[in-house]
C-alpha cells in the first residue's frame, strides 16, 4: 500500500493541489547516520523514477525522497485503498491538495500555501500583503539525510505511516473503541 500510494503520487505530480495539516514527528533513532552523498545513502536500494525519484529500503521498509525542484508547486494526492470496518471510512477517500517542498535553514518542508485569498493583481506589494496576511500551512518538516548539489534526500517513511485521512478521529466517534495508528503496524 505505501509503495502504491507513492506511485500514484508520481503519477499526479506536476498537477496543481496538499493535504492536511500534520505535526511534525521528533527524529526516530534510527534514522540513518548524515551522508554527504546521496549514493552513500542509497547504494543498494530500490530507486523508483518519476517527479520525485524515491528510493525503497527492502530491508527496513524505508523510503526515501529526492527532492531537487524546491519551491515548485506539484500535487500532493492521499487515499486510503481499503476500507476499515466498523462502518468507519470507506476505500476511496481521498484528498488532494496544491504543495511543495521548500528548504528553510537545515530543515525541508512540506508546504501548502492558502488559496483562499489571492492577489489578483501583478503589484509586487499587493502580492506581499497577501502572503503576510494569510498563512500557509507547514504539513510536514525534514531533516535531510544527505544533501548532494542542489539534490536533497529525506526519509520519507514516517510521512508516508502516518494517519493522512485522520482515520483514528472518525473512529472514536463511532464509538468506544480504542483506535490508533500504530507506525509499527505500518508498511
Amino acid at each position: 500500500m505505501l509503495l502504491a500510494s507513492l506511485l500514484a503520487a508520481n503519477h499526479f505530480a506536476g498537477a496543481q493541489a496538499a493535504a492536511p495539516a500534520n505535526a511534525t514527528p521528533a527524529p526516530r533513532a534510527d534514522a540513518r547516520p548524515a551522508a554527504t552523498s546521496l549514493g552513500a545513502i542509497t547504494q543498494g536500494l530500490k530507486k523508483f523514477d518519476g517527479y520525485f525519484p524515491f528510493y525503497y529500503d527492502e530491508k527496513t521498509g524505508k523510503v526515501y525522497l529526492e527532492i531537487e525542484k524546491f519551491d515548485q508547486d506539484f500535487l500532493y494526492f492521499s487515499s486510503l485503498t481499503n476500507g476499515v470496518g466498523l462502518g468507519g471510512p470507506e476505500r476511496g477517500t481521498a484528498s488532494s491538495n496544491l504543495a511543495k517542498f521548500s528548504k528553510v535553514g537545515a530543515k525541508v518542508f512540506l508546504i501548502e500555501p492558502n488559496l483562499a485569498y489571492r492577489a489578483t493583481g501583478k503589484n509586487p506589494d499587493e502580492q506581499r500583503a497577501v502572503e503576510s496576511a494569510f498563512a500557509k500551512s507547514i504539513i510536514w518538516g525534514f531533516s535531510p539525510v544527505a544533501v548532494e548539489g542542489n539534490k536533497t534526500l529525506i526519509d520519507l517513511t514516517p510521512f508516508l505511516v502516518r494517519d493522512s485521512q485522520k482515520l483514528t478521529d472518525q473512529l472514536g466517534r463511532a464509538g468506544p473503541q480504542n483506535c490508533g495508528g500504530r507506525a509499527g503496524r505500518s508498511a
